[in-house]
């Protein structure tokens, strides 16, 4: 399983810069807890043996100690769900348990994007992204969390995990987008994300499409970007988010000026 190369590459947010309401409010009234290396740890063993509300709680304590929103996406569900697979990669933790644990921390993040959300006071509209894992990968929970990111920015959002190159291409072909996201974990499957690559370019309607690549292959190898025919890469969602803007804005700027 390379569930841990995959969380650590294509995820977190922009959207906590844009929108600040840590969840504090929310905290108040909680017993306090504060942050510390095996914090992670604290967390995954949670969401093994209980129930979702046990692990939002746990949040909210963190929280009410002081520690921001941003640390419990950065430093805390993405290195809890990497301990995950690391306990399955080393016997530790069955199949089932890893599943179910990553499903309760899939809704845990989802819970707490919806609570930024709404109490948000505006979006950014940025158009329609495709995100996808490159044809036939099964390791989508970094995508999923880099979706809910994009999604508060504004984005309208068709996630594609585990996809075929079919998949991709016909999302595209329906209806154009402004961006693709690709990831990719090793490089087992980099011929057929070239290739992809190239034939979404030639697709009717691609001429404007921003290509990003993420995931742990490219955070190896970041000199493979152009060779496979991307834009750009980042590091996180946050600066995935950032580098659309701005490939965005210096194409708008481009076209004016012609």
């Amino acid at each position: 399983m390379h569930l841990a190369r995959t969380i650590e590459s294509g995820i977190i947010p922009r959207l906590l810069l844009t929108y600040r309401s840590d969840l504090r409010h929310t905290a108040a009234d909680v017993q306090a807890v504060d942050f510390n290396a095996s914090t992670p740890e604290t967390l995954g063993r949670i969401v093994l043996k209980r129930h979702d509300d046990a692990a939002l709680g746990f949040i909210y304590q963190l929280l009410a100690s002081g520690l921001p929103l941003e640390s419990i996406f950065l430093d805390l569900l993405a290195p809890t769900a990497r301990w995950l697979g690391e306990g399955w990669a080393e016997d530790e933790l069955s199949f089932t348990e890893v599943t179910m644990a990553l499903s309760r921390l899939q809704r845990l993040m989802r819970t707490l994007a919806n609570s930024m959300a709404a109490a948000a006071d505006r979006f950014r509209p940025g158009g329609r992204i495709i995100l996808a894992t490159a044809p036939s990968e099964q390791h989508v929970f970094g995508l999923l969390m880099l979706e809910e990111f994009f999604r508060r920015d504004g984005w309208e959002v068709e996630c594609l995990p585990g996809s075929t190159r079919e998949d991709i291409i016909a999302s595209m072909k329906s209806l154009p987008a402004r961006a693709v996201g690709l990831s990719l974990s090793t490089d087992e499957r980099l011929d057929e994300l070239r290739a992809l690559i190239a034939e979404l370019r030639s697709l009717p309607g691609a001429d404007g499409t921003v290509i990003m690549v993420g995931g742990r292959y490219f955070l190896d190898n970041p000199d493979m970007v152009k060779a496979v025919g991307a834009d750009f890469t980042a590091i996180d969602g946050s600066q995935a988010i950032s580098h659309i803007h701005s490939y965005m804005s210096e194409e708008a700027y481009i076209s004016d000026r012609a």
